[in-house]
Formats: structure tokens, C-alpha cells, sequence
């Protein structure tokens, strides 16, 4: 995912350029991507220093217009029940639609603790 300032660097050198006061100086951009990868390791960072640096972070995020698709193309081709069923399952849990029964979680049966090898 790109960083938000990206996006406002463009936006800023658009109006400019264009000579327009508008948002991105009137232009129609179209942005796509997964908006669900994993997030950016930062080193001794906190939650909120991993997720300010996204778009959906930007002041500029309410003014865009947000699509999304619904089919996957990829697997519709496949013609395979079992790769449908895959991708809707994969869906539906980033959609958090599953139910998650937490009796059935697992638990370790014993620890291990590792001791350091440095003397």
C-alpha cells in the first residue's frame, strides 16, 4: 500500500500544474490496489506509528470515491467449486463475517522456554 504522503504530494503537484484550486485540480484519477495487505513493519514503532502512514489515514481519504469489486475473475475462469469456495471463505473472513467459535480454539498443552546461549 502506498504511503499517504504519496498521495498528498500528488494532489498538491496536480492543483498546481493545472492551475486549479479543486481537488486533484479537477482531474479524475483512478487508484486501485488491496487495501488488506499486511502492514508495514516499522521498527520500534507503536500501532498507531505502523498505521498513520496509509491513505486511508490522509485528510484527503474522505474525498475520494471508493469502488469495490465483488468477483474474482481468476477464479471464475478456473471453473473449480473448490477454488470458489476458497476465495469466498478468504472473503468472507476479511469481510469478518465468520462466526468464530472460541470453544474450539487451541491451546498449547505445555511451554517451552528457551534460555539465552549468551554467557
Amino acid at each position: 500500500m502506498s504511503h499517504k504522503k504519496a498521495l498528498e504530494a500528488f494532489y498538491h503537484k496536480l492543483r498546481n500544474l493545472r492551475g486549479n484550486t479543486r481537488f486533484v485540480g479537477g482531474s479524475l484519477i483512478l487508484f486501485s490496489g488491496d487495501f488488506r495487505q499486511t502492514l508495514l513493519v516499522i521498527p520500534r514503532s507503536t500501532p498507531t506509528d505502523e498505521l498513520n502512514p496509509y491513505l486511508n489515514s490522509s485528510v484527503l481519504w474522505r474525498h475520494l470515491h471508493k469502488l469495490t469489486l465483488k468477483t474474482n475473475m481468476r477464479v471464475q475462469q478456473q471453473r473449480d467449486a473448490s477454488a470458489g469456495n476458497f476465495a469466498k471463505q478468504l472473503m468472507d473472513i476479511g469481510n469478518e463475517w465468520i462466526q468464530i467459535d472460541e470453544s474450539s480454539n487451541v491451546s498449547p498443552c505445555h511451554q517451552t522456554s528457551v534460555r539465552s546461549l549468551k554467557a
